[in-house]
């Protein structure tokens, strides 16, 4: 059980945190003036390595949440 909650926090983490820096950060930000589909696909892919390990720290951090609670109640 805590295990598949340490996934799923971590997937969440991920995507929200990485989504969140494509299109809420202004300076992650890519201004195109071009058709929506295509400044989607852009912000997603801008600074993309960058925003990848910003966010899987995130999610690690996420993940390793449920664990340190069991160990602390056991």
């Amino acid at each position: 059980m805590n295990k598949l909650l340490s996934v799923v926090l971590f997937l969440f983490g991920f995507i929200e945190s990485y989504l969140i820096m494509s299109f809420y950060i202004p300076s992650f930000k890519i201004a195109l003036i071009a058709e929506p589909f295509e400044v989607i696909l852009k912000s997603i892919r801008g600074m993309w390595l960058f925003k990848s390990i910003i966010s899987l720290v995130i999610g690690i951090i996420l993940a390793i949440i449920p664990l340190v609670l069991k160990r602390k109640n056991n």
